[in-house]
């Protein structure tokens, strides 16, 4: 790992859409995923990049918007050609419990699916 040369991308990968006001409560500057571009995630990791996906959304008029990560990872997964499940923070495996599961293969992650 001495010389290892680890690149990593980062950028506007999510266009978000405001909450707005739910049952008389103001959510502000809490949004939610409207689209993830693609495009840009592949290219980078096609340059060999590891993309790092933050949980933040930018309106078409640049309004910044706070979205749940849990949204960002599954919106992440969805896309096409994606062969790894992200995951941002330790969680229990279902299938080993006590290990921390970082990632799942989308196959596993359907099986799972009750």
């Amino acid at each position: 790992m001495a010389r290892a040369q680890i690149r990593v991308a980062s950028g506007n990968y999510i266009t978000a859409r405001p909450i707005g006001v739910v049952k008389g409560i103001d959510f502000q500057f809490t949004g939610a995923v409207r689209k993830v571009d693609a495009v840009a995630i592949s290219r980078r990791l096609d340059a060999g990049e590891v993309v790092l996906v933050p949980h933040l959304g930018y309106s078409p008029t640049g309004e910044v918007f706070n979205v749940a990560w849990e949204d960002v990872a599954e919106s992440v997964a969805m896309l096409p050609n994606m062969s790894r499940s992200p995951m941002t923070r330790r969680a229990r495996s279902a299938t080993s419990p006590g290990r921390a599961s970082r990632a799942r293969a989308i196959s596993e992650v359907e099986a799972l699916r009750l």
